[in-house]
């Protein structure tokens, strides 16, 4: 059985970083969160990365897409074995290549893609949705990063990194 996570660790603090902060302290999670570009609320605000994820149970790396990358690597000197990793992007094949070659076998991570912003958020749509993708790496994350989103009121659904891209390519495309 697994647990919700204490505390959440947000990495990026644009509109999705603060809307999952809203989401996780309305359930009763701690949050902390850290982005030098946007303006974090002081009882919410990590000083550095080694003060955001000391610790966290789980590491939501928030940011876009493109940077990533560049995240994960200032986040990792500071990462245990202890902790998950998650990603919030709206495609996988990135972020899981990233995570696979910086975390690797180390650092437990799992790919995620909510499929809810701000919008539907303030909308009070419900229930909000997710997609959990596991790899072979930590059998166990996506158990864990199951719970964090239905901690939140997520249904929650497991997809192949892969699956779940060209599902998102499709869509997208008709759309």
């Amino acid at each position: 059985m697994t647990s919700e996570p204490s505390t959440v660790a947000i990495a990026g603090f644009g509109r999705f970083g603060r809307a999952m902060a809203d989401l996780l302290v309305e359930a009763g999670t701690a949050v902390r969160a850290f982005d030098p570009a946007a303006d974090v609320p002081a009882h919410l605000r990590a000083g550095s990365p080694g003060d955001l994820v000391d610790g966290a149970d789980v590491v939501v790396v928030a940011t876009p897409i493109g940077v990533v990358r560049e995240s994960l690597t200032g986040l990792r000197p500071h990462l245990t074995p202890d902790q998950l990793v998650i990603d919030v992007g709206s495609v996988k094949r990135g972020p899981v290549a990233a995570m696979t070659e910086l975390l690797g076998t180390g650092v437990p991570w799992a790919a995620t893609h909510p499929l809810f912003g701000p919008v539907n958020i303030a909308r009070g749509e419900r229930p909000l949705r997710a997609v959990v993708c596991p790899n072979d790496l930590h059998p166990g994350a996506a158990g864990r990063a199951r719970a964090l989103y239905e901690g939140i009121g997520c249904l929650v659904v497991e997809q192949d990194a892969d699956e779940h891209d060209r599902l998102m390519a499709r869509t997208h495309a008709l759309a």
